[in-house]
């Protein structure tokens, strides 16, 4: 009875929480559990590390995208610059280098009025 009682509790409750994406197959005994577990446990395993890997390749995808982006920003508004003001000091470069994508736009769109390579990355 007590076996019966732990393996319903193990079949309904403890491995339902443990796996909740797994389809579980209707399983009442605990060796049955066992079984399946150790028969079903290796293509869990591969299911999720594919998964795993999926959705890590998209991440870097989009991460890759974002950082490619904003260095094409960085290349135009150097550009931009020299045109403009001549050859940039190292600095400046450097800046440019590392900024962020919102302090690229910022400084592109202070590039239209300025008259001085100050006044573009002035904040105000």
């Amino acid at each position: 009875m007590l076996r019966r009682a732990f393996a319903s509790w193990t079949r309904h409750v403890l491995l339902p929480r443990a796996l909740p994406d797994v389809d579980l197959p209707q399983v009442d005994d605990l060796l049955e559990i066992k079984d399946m577990l150790t028969e079903h446990s290796r293509s869990w395993t591969h299911q999720w590390k594919m998964e795993g890997l999926a959705e890590g390749r998209q991440e870097g995808r989009q991460e890759g995208r974002q950082e490619g982006l904003k260095e094409g920003q960085a290349v135009m508004l150097h550009n931009l610059l020299t045109r403009k003001f001549g050859p940039l000091p190292d600095s400046v470069r450097q800046r440019l280098k590392s900024a962020t994508s919102g302090q690229l736009e910022t400084w592109s769109l202070n590039l239209l009025d300025a008259e001085s390579l100050n006044q573009v990355f002035d904040s105000n």
